[in-house]
């Protein structure tokens, strides 16, 4: 895209989606491949470079034999990142989706520079402010407040009988924290 001058705005030609649905021990497999990057030399923006990689299943369970598979959706991760110039966020797992119990399975969840990763993406009427969800990934993470400053964090999403924990909280305890 280029401005009124001619100039480049930004750059979308590395764009590349792949769909893909088969039928694997009766479930039936729908995969997802997404990969690009966005660059700008425009000044004033807030994001210069941003690459995203989605690779992803959705399986829909036949469900015949319940004691095969303990769900009825469940969507895979197998990589999903997007880097914002020097801040990414890199999600790997799946999560286990029945009729009849709670979500089941884990996200891997690795944040670099988290916190410019939130100034970006939050918009300022977000229902969470900034500062509570960067506080909130740092309980999530383990991360101690001190002078140290942690440009790297690592904490899963579990989903579980006891409902969903972000690292080492638990949605369910919290309230107006």
């Amino acid at each position: 895209a280029f401005t009124n001058n001619g100039d480049e705005l930004f750059d979308l030609s590395r764009l590349t989606l792949k769909l893909n649905s088969s039928l694997i021990d009766m479930n039936q497999n729908f995969s997802l491949k997404l990969a690009g990057n966005y660059k700008s030399s425009f000044n004033g923006r807030v994001v210069n470079n941003a690459d995203c990689v989605l690779d992803a299943n959705y399986i829909i369970s036949d469900n015949s034999d319940s004691k095969a598979n303990s769900f009825d959706h469940k969507i895979e991760l197998i990589q999903a990142k997007i880097n914002l110039d020097n801040a990414s966020c890199d999600l790997k797992g799946f999560v286990a989706l029945a009729r009849n119990s709670l979500p089941q399975g884990k996200i891997s969840v690795e944040l670099v520079d988290y916190e410019n990763l939130v100034d970006v993406l939050l918009p300022e009427d977000f229902i969470f402010s900034k500062p509570y969800t960067k506080r909130f990934i740092a309980k999530a993470a383990a991360i101690e407040f001190s002078n140290e400053v942690k440009n790297k964090v690592n904490f899963d999403i579990d989903f579980s009988n006891k409902g969903i924990s972000l690292g080492r909280v638990n949605l369910l305890e919290q309230k107006d924290n």
